[in-house]
């Protein structure tokens, strides 16, 4: 009699973390179908986006990348000087 009650008790532990565990499968399943239908729903929104962004901005094709300069950008100063030198030469030799 007791190994009986023994084994009832033994499988109503059974039953009891069978439940359990199929108590969390049954919630992971409904925050699977949550997340599933969450991801559709952002898939749809991004191709949405990417739409009218693509309806906005069209698509960009780069060419030729632009090459690095060898000296650093500057105005010529030296060059600008003797311009300069040579007009105001000209202008004393002419009002002179």
């Amino acid at each position: 009699m007791r190994s009986l009650e023994a084994e009832l008790a033994g499988h109503r532990a059974q039953v009891a973390e069978f439940t359990n565990r199929f108590a969390e499968h049954r919630a992971l399943e409904q925050e699977l179908a949550r997340l599933e239908e969450l991801y559709t729903t952002q898939q749809e929104r991004f191709a949405r986006i990417e739409m009218t962004n693509r309806e906005q901005f069209p698509p960009l094709e780069v060419i030729d990348y632009a090459p690095l300069p060898l000296a650093p950008m500057r105005p010529a100063y030296t060059r600008d000087a003797g311009i300069v030198l040579e007009a105001a030469l000209v202008l004393a030799l002419f009002f002179a």
